[in-house]
């Protein structure tokens, strides 16, 4: 399998080149050249199976330069927590959040981390990690590479703007693991990230530069496997998944999976008040925006990097975008009085992100359809903001005793490009 830049379909290379090359040369992103197509007997094949037995027939179909050997003990090492189904009310709930750090970028962050780890030990390589996250990814980058030998990872996120323990998870890590505090958004750290990659700047010092954005399709690609595994497990239903989205990876992920032959009949991008992606629904014309805080902070991203792909997908189309997918945007007044609902009729706990997604289907309410939540944080990590803002104490808090084995740590630099290149610099001297 060869991957092409979304921009121009060149620069066609293979799995491991794209696993540690983050732009293409025109600045595109990534995309399989073919999605692959499951024949009837794998659907039926993997209608029983296990989780780890399903990521390997999905991620088999994109990954033929590692040996199938090597690929199962990766999946091994990385689906190692359950993704449980879950029905509250009319509503199934896909819980992505029982992994390390309570999230679904656990899946996606913690694969990417082994298939890096594994061709490392292969080639002997050194790489330099540059992340941005607006709360989720930079904890689960910080657990997934943590003391992983040859990986130095830089984890940016906007200073003030990210839950407690977000950046609880963040600060106690590793010594491979260094932290940074910029004063502006996460647009403005994305917007640093893909400035470095967009001059081709390759390396610092005797560390190759990579990311673990979800522009990285080795991130993307495991998130493929739980809309499969989902999907597979209705039978003659008309499926809508319900996805809470900010830089679309995560939808990015579901489109692939019904190209792929999965059972899934449409799409809910479920956006905050951050809404470029609402307005290109609704109109066919994409800009990108200024970010605004949300109570979904996660969220609040204003230009989404992985919605070329989603266009690419769709070759650009509007009309074929509208026959898959709706996109509607929730205000925080709605996503609080859902957090309220959900408790008070089921006795369910669901964080900010997940309640987004949970009231874009009541809005957009199909009695033909059955929606699938993509619960996409757990509450616990949420507990401050929930109390704060609905009311509903969550009993069984995470504390600061959970992140003691590592000291506090964290640099800070204010929104210019000179100062974060100079802490580059820096960290790749330290031995």
């Amino acid at each position: 399998m060869q991957f092409y830049s979304n921009r121009s379909h060149l620069y066609k290379i293979s799995f491991k080149e794209a696993l540690f090359k983050n732009l293409a040369p025109d600045g595109g992103l990534y995309l399989p050249t073919l999605i692959p197509r499951f024949t009837e007997n794998e659907i039926k094949s993997m209608q029983n199976n296990s989780l780890q037995n399903v990521a390997h027939f999905v991620l088999r179909k994109f990954i033929d330069d590692i040996s199938e050997q090597d690929l199962w003990k990766i999946i091994k090492k990385s689906f190692t927590f359950p993704i449980p189904i879950k029905k509250i009310g009319k509503n199934f709930y896909l819980e992505l959040f029982h992994g390390y750090t309570m999230a679904f970028k656990d899946v996606g962050v913690g694969t990417l981390a082994r298939l890096m780890e594994h061709v490392l030990a292969k080639d002997n390589k050194k790489i330099l990690i540059l992340t941005a996250t607006s709360g989720d990814t930079g904890a689960a980058v910080a657990q997934a590479f943590s003391e992983v030998k040859g990986v130095k990872a830089i984890v940016l996120f906007p200073e003030n703007q990210i839950s407690h323990l977000q950046e609880e998870q963040m600060t106690r890590v590793a010594g491979n693991i260094y932290p940074v505090a910029v004063k502006g958004t996460f647009d403005d750290c994305q917007k640093f990230i893909k400035t470095i990659f967009h001059n081709n700047k390759k390396r610092f010092g005797n560390y190759e530069l990579v990311s673990a954005n979800s522009i990285n399709i080795g991130r993307l690609l495991p998130q493929v496997v739980y809309y499969v595994y989902a999907s597979l497990k209705f039978q003659k239903t008309r499926l809508r998944f319900v996805v809470p989205s900010g830089n679309m990876g995560n939808i990015t992920a579901g489109i692939i999976a019904k190209k792929m032959g999965a059972p899934i009949d449409s799409f809910i991008i479920a956006c905050n008040a951050n809404d470029p992606v609402v307005i290109y629904f609704k109109t066919g014309k994409y800009g990108p925006k200024n970010s605004v805080r949300t109570l979904s902070n996660a969220m609040d991203i204003g230009n989404p990097n992985n919605f070329e792909r989603v266009l690419d997908l769709y070759d650009n189309n509007h009309h074929l975008f509208k026959q898959d997918i709706t996109a509607i945007s929730i205000s925080d007044d709605e996503t609080i009085a859902t957090m309220k609902k959900i408790y008070k009729d089921y006795d369910y706990i669901i964080d900010p992100h997940t309640a987004v997604a949970v009231r874009a289907g009541e809005r957009l309410i199909s009695d033909s359809m059955q929606d699938v939540i993509l619960a996409t944080a757990s509450p616990k990590k949420f507990a401050l903001e929930i109390k704060e803002a609905a009311g509903i104490e969550i009993s069984e808090k995470i504390t600061e005793n959970n992140f003691k084995k590592y000291k506090k740590r964290l640099y800070r630099s204010r929104n210019s490009t000179k100062e974060l290149l100079s802490i580059l610099e820096s960290i790749v001297q330290q031995k």
